[in-house]
C-alpha cells in the first residue's frame, strides 16, 4: 500500500487563512483582548511551517539516513527544551532532567 501526498491548492490556504480572520474578527467583537496574540501565533505558524516545509524538502531530496537521524534528535531536543520551559511548577531532583 502506497501512500499518497494530500495536495494543497491554493483555495485550501485561503480557506485556513479565512478562519484565522474569523477568529480574529470574533476576538475583536466580544472584545476578548487576544487579538495580538492570535495576531502573532498565526504569523509564528506561518513562519514555523514554511520553514519546516524548506528543511523537509531538503531532507526528502538527500536521502540520507545520518541527516534525518540528525534532524529528529534536533526536533526531540526543541520539543523537550519547550516543554520544560511551559512548567509552571519545576521538578527537582531526579525528574528535572539536570
Amino acid at each position: 500500500m502506497t501512500a499518497q501526498a494530500i495536495s494543497l491548492t491554493p483555495l485550501d490556504l485561503v480557506l485556513a487563512a479565512l478562519l484565522l480572520i474569523i477568529n480574529g474578527a470574533i476576538s475583536i467583537r466580544l472584545r476578548l483582548g487576544i487579538t495580538r496574540s492570535l495576531a502573532v501565533a498565526a504569523t509564528r505558524m506561518v513562519v514555523q511551517l514554511l520553514l519546516v516545509g524548506l528543511v523537509l524538502k531538503y531532507l526528502f531530496a538527500v536521502k540520507s539516513p545520518w541527516l534525518t537521524l540528525g534532524v529528529v534528535f534536533i526536533m526531540i531536543g526543541f520539543a523537550g527544551y519547550e516543554i520544560m520551559n511551559r512548567q509552571d511548577r519545576k521538578l527537582t531532583g531526579w525528574w528535572s532532567y539536570g
